[in-house]
């Protein structure tokens, strides 16, 4: 796959590169040459004239100083584990392998670090920290040929990402040869460093582009001393969320794997992965591979027991097993990781390694595979991955008896359709509750708008709520929160200026969806505040807000707890300004003071 004619490189400076490495690891040969020029599913094939093989940093940084002096473009390629063609030589450059820079420098289990050159492989890495009594956390299916140095440039993720985080919360420090041949030295063992930039940051997730990372300190952590694995049948993704909100309360930190699989991706791999079965005794639409671990040798067990009790007392755990020894988790571990290889016997897929908000992946999944199912009718989509963190491997598998070679050429076209619900549902999914500040709203509406400057200031009020809630909540099960200070009358209501709207807006009120919940606030104390029964009368949730001085706070507060309404959702104080965090203390928590309301109440902070 070459996007423009390859450009020769003339053979006497092939003869300058090979001469930094030895003729042994400059290889020419096409044969040998091949490992390196496509990814495993022989989606991106390359070419080259040479590869280069160098063993140390100083070999390194003489290929790329060269390369810099003579415009030799070059790839640098770790263990060749990646499926997007960005270690592939698509135009003819010089692929820079790393695979012999292979040498663990030093394992320090004092320090918990361990200090990896590029080309270890995960597995290597791994075994060296078990031998010391550590564990090396980040764990991929690809561990025996997948290297440090690819995992750090492609800031790889992880199936235990959801309690260690992805490649670059490993990272304490690196070594990295510049474009010019420079090195930067920077492998630092310390946990705390605020001497200046954290510039090993730059090049970690930069795949190669400004520099290329040679060596790495990774930081380690204790083994664990007792692990529990359960393979779980749920009848949904929304099922698997609510579980893994149990799992956390009950488990906590202990929860260090939580991978969401559907029931066609199960059956995939029992037909054309060897040696695997199925866990449980009837199918289910979706399952979850849970995976806890502690320091703690005793009472795991009970644990991971009460998580799946809660679950099926709750209805969202509809049967489940839970693994009664290591060669048990490990066949449970192998169909999950076996999802990607058995894939290759089905026909071509278009892949996709995303991440959503974990509150949207629900959402996310309905609502792709219902737009990916109309762009392309008869279309197989297979979504599994790391519920725990939101990182979903989003595949679309072609039509049955469909041409492989057809489907796979409307990559673009299948990327472009789940790429666009991504950036919507990110943009929508920042938390369960998404908030419109009225003053922004406003100055988009008006004063930043060339087309709407003189126009009737409550209608493009009303215009910019409207296309928001139209564009981000729509049918999905979110809220929608306002400050209603600009939907007031304050002539009307007797409400001071800053209480209400001073912009003419308050006829909004009428123009608005009543399903946004208002956010009522004053800080002006009162007998009665009139928004409140006049915001529920017209439909809105309310939530009375309470700001500076104390004494208005509490008699807001009063007023509203007074008002037995459902659609009064309780009681939020924001406060900034005169009043300390100690001034709080003079009055109890709202928790206490509202005991008869229903909906959420929230303590000051």
């Amino acid at each position: 796959m070459l996007d423009k004619p390859p450009a020769a490189v003339d053979p006497s400076l092939l003869a300058r590169f090979a001469a930094i490495v030895g003729e042994k690891y400059a290889v020419t040969d096409p044969q040998m040459q091949a490992p390196y020029l496509f990814e495993m599913r022989d989606l991106f094939r390359g070419r080259t004239p040479m590869v280069l093989r160098p063993a140390s940093v100083t070999e390194v940084s003489q290929i790329l100083r060269l390369a810099d002096e003579t415009a030799t473009p070059i790839v640098p390629q770790g263990g060749n584990t990646g499926l997007v063609g960005g270690q592939v030589p698509h135009n003819n450059e010089i692929v820079l392998s790393l695979t012999r820079l292979n040498r663990i420098r030093e394992v320090d289990p004092t320090s918990n670090t361990i200090t990896c050159e590029a080309g270890v492989t995960l597995q290597h890495a791994r075994e060296a920290a078990a031998a010391v009594d550590r564990l090396y956390p980040q764990l991929l299916p690809s561990e025996g040929t997948c290297t440090i140095g690819g995992n750090l440039s492609t800031n790889a993720g992880s199936t235990a990402a959801l309690a260690y985080g992805i490649a670059r919360s490993h990272a304490l420090g690196i070594e990295v040869v510049l474009a010019d041949g420079r090195i930067l030295n920077d492998l630092n063992k310390l946990k705390k460093d605020n001497t200046g930039y954290d510039l090993k940051n730059l090049f970690i997730g930069a795949e190669g582009t400004l520099g290329v990372i040679t060596a790495a300190v990774l930081r380690l952590v204790p083994r664990p001393r007792s692990v529990e694995t359960a393979f779980v049948g749920v009848s949904s993704p929304q099922a698997a969320l609510a579980l893994l909100g149990a799992a956390a309360g009950n488990a906590g930190g202990s929860v260090t794997s939580f991978e969401l699989m559907p029931r066609s991706g199960l059956e995939m791999v029992l037909r054309h992965a060897a040696g695997c079965r199925d866990p449980l005794a009837a199918p289910h639409p979706w399952y979850v591979l849970i995976e806890l671990s502690s320091q703690a040798k005793n009472g795991l067990r009970a644990v991971m027991e009460d998580v799946l009790k809660q679950g099926l007392d709750s209805g969202v755990v509809v049967d489940a097993a839970i693994a009664e020894s290591l060669e048990q988790a490990k066949a449970f571990w192998r169909i999950r990781e076996m999802f990607g290889e058995a894939q290759r016997h089905i026909g071509g897929s278009v892949k996709h390694d995303v991440s959503v908000p974990v509150a949207a992946v629900p959402a996310f999944l309905a609502e792709v595979d219902a737009a990916v199912t109309a762009f392309i009718p008869g279309a197989r989509p297979l979504a599994f991955g790391h519920l725990g963190d939101g990182n979903i491997h989003y595949n679309v598998i072609q039509p049955a008896n469909a041409d492989k070679e057809a489907f796979l050429k409307r990559w673009d076209e299948v990327n472009a359709v789940v790429f666009a619900l991504i950036d919507e549902l990110c943009d929508a999914f920042q938390a369960d509750a998404f908030h419109v500040g009225m003053d922004e709203v406003f100055l988009i509406a008006s004063e930043h708008c060339p087309r709407c400057r003189g126009g009737d200031p409550a209608k493009l009020f009303a215009k910019a709520v409207n296309d928001l809630h139209s564009h981000i909540v729509g049918g999905r099960k979110i809220e929608m929160l306002m400050w209603a200070d600009r939907l007031l009358d304050s002539k009307a209501l007797g409400y001071s200026e800053w209480e209400a709207s001073r912009n003419g807006t308050y006829p909004a009120l009428d123009l608005i969806p009543a399903d946004i919940i208002l956010c009522d606030w004053h800080y002006e104390k009162a007998a009665a505040y009139p928004s409140v029964p006049l915001l529920m009368q017209k439909g809105f949730r309310v939530w009375p807000s309470g700001w500076q001085p104390l004494d208005a706070t509490r008699a807001f507060s009063a007023f509203a707890r007074q008002q037995k309404d459902k659609h009064l959702l309780g009681y939020l104080c924001t406060t900034w300004g005169k009043v300390k965090i100690a001034d709080t203390a003079q009055w109890p928590p709202v928790t206490e003071v509202l005991p008869d309301w229903k909906g959420e109440a929230q303590s000051p902070k």
